[in-house]
């Protein structure tokens, strides 16, 4: 949410994704703040 809000505050107009929380959906994503493990974790971002 703060990323969105950062986003559309700079004109950014089309932002998809964004309604999943890496922090509470366990069986889905790993998080670093919750497990503070070993894995690994990617995001992919760009501009068209």
């Amino acid at each position: 949410a703060v990323a969105r809000a950062r986003l559309e505050a700079k004109g950014v107009w089309r932002i998809y994704g964004g309604g999943y929380c890496t922090y509470t959906e366990r069986e889905r994503f790993f998080s670093y703040r919750r497990d503070r493990g070993q894995s690994r974790m990617a995001a992919a971002i760009w501009l068209t």
